[in-house]
């Protein structure tokens, strides 16, 4: 695997709402951190789960002192993305260049390198983005799982406890989604809706870290995509997806459609199937653009 496109001395930073990914210099291993997202997260949570990366680093590559910190992440524009570089400069105050980035532009250069062509995230939240061949000419924003996130797995999942909740399933697979949820069957249906619906309440508005948590429900949702109502389901948010984030850019029609994410990867044989519907020239669909950019010799 060739990794001709990274300096020895430049830690590369993916970070996003499942977990960050730390690549400290050409020849080291991708280190796995806590999810960090600049425009939700507290302060606190964030210096956190940079000191542990930090740690981690240290103890694997004591020797390794960045010269340049690329960072690209969920949320990180504007203010937040400057409250995140002045924490990167104190735990790294010897690296010379701190970039700090959103999450949309790694995936763009990932996969798209010089190529003009749209750009998009299906993960825990989506994204996308019109890409000029070297930056962004234009986005739509992704406005978050309450009043966008079309097609993440914060949506789905949030779509499926609530069409659960809603009886919009038939019983067969809502009591395999209640002994899915509570890892345990339930006495019978009924009881079962409303322990999940004081569940879900508390989950989603109470707690921290809900799209995370509905996010993680794409697992029940990819074990049961052949049951006739799960795949009219995602098949419909996918279309919302397509409608509301893709086919807004000039050209959409003639330009190369890249998608990264876990819910891109999970599903992407339905993901495809849908572009075509839209006839969109879908010309890639990775898990992870900062692996399949390690896996390119240059960008």
């Amino acid at each position: 695997m060739s990794r001709g496109c990274f300096l020895p001395d430049e830690l590369i930073v993916d970070a996003g709402a499942t977990s960050s990914k730390w690549l400290p210099g050409r020849n080291a291993a991708l280190i796995t951190a806590p999810p960090i997202n600049a425009a939700t997260m507290p302060l606190q949570t964030i210096t956190e789960a940079v000191e542990k990366a930090r740690k981690e680093i240290s103890g694997l590559y004591p020797e390794f002192n960045p010269r340049i910190i690329s960072y690209y992440g969920a949320g990180a524009v504007g203010k937040p993305a400057e409250t995140l570089r002045n924490l990167l400069v104190t735990f790294w105050p010897n690296a010379e260049t701190i970039r700090v980035e959103s999450d949309m532009v790694l995936a763009a250069r990932a996969m798209l390198g010089n190529r003009r062509g749209i750009a998009a995230i299906l993960g825990t939240g989506s994204n996308s983005c019109l890409w000029s061949g070297s930056e962004i000419e234009n986005r739509i924003p992704s406005l978050g799982y309450i009043l966008g996130d079309e097609g993440s797995g914060a949506v789905i999942g949030r779509n499926l406890i609530a069409d659960m909740l809603k009886r919009r399933f038939e019983p067969a697979i809502t009591f395999d989604f209640l002994e899915y949820f509570y890892n345990s069957k339930p006495r019978d249906l009924q009881s079962g809706l409303e322990a999940l619906e004081a569940d879900a309440i508390n989950m989603v508005y109470r707690q921290p870290g809900a799209n995370s948590r509905l996010a993680a429900l794409t697992r029940f949702v990819a074990d049961h995509i052949t049951h006739p109502q799960i795949e009219a389901m995602v098949t419909r948010e996918f279309e919302r997806f397509f409608d509301r984030n893709i086919s807004g850019y000039p050209e959409a029609e003639r330009l190369p459609l890249c998608i990264s994410g876990g819910v891109a990867a999970t599903f992407s044989d339905l993901l495809t199937r849908i572009a075509d519907s839209r006839h969109l020239n879908v010309l890639m669909i990775t898990a992870d653009p900062l692996s399949y950019r390690l896996s390119q010799s240059t960008i």
